[in-house]
């Protein structure tokens, strides 16, 4: 990952840490936060972390995973099912 400059500071939304809920994947955490519970979106759904010291200077998106791997597997098993059927079916 490539690091912020040395210059700017974090990105931190006042309003976001006030209310515990972050919208942006991109917020950097800081020790204001620290041993706190905040609420940050996935896209789908919120999800709870609590925050602690091996946490800081990261960002939130590190911590949120927003892909679901083999999510449609059960999907792609019936399909093969169904495709042995219909090849039974011909012969």
């Amino acid at each position: 990952m490539i690091k912020r400059s040395v210059w700017k500071f974090p990105y931190i939304h006042l309003y976001n840490v006030k209310y515990g809920k972050i919208y942006n994947r991109n917020f950097t955490i800081t020790s204001s936060l620290v041993d706190k519970r905040i609420s940050f979106h996935r896209g789908n759904r919120w999800n709870n972390m609590n925050v602690t010291e091996r946490f800081l200077n990261h960002k939130i998106g590190e911590f949120c995973i927003t892909k679901v791997l083999g999510g449609r597997v059960a999907y792609r098993k019936k399909l093969k099912k169904k495709k042995k059927m219909m090849k039974k079916k011909k012969k």
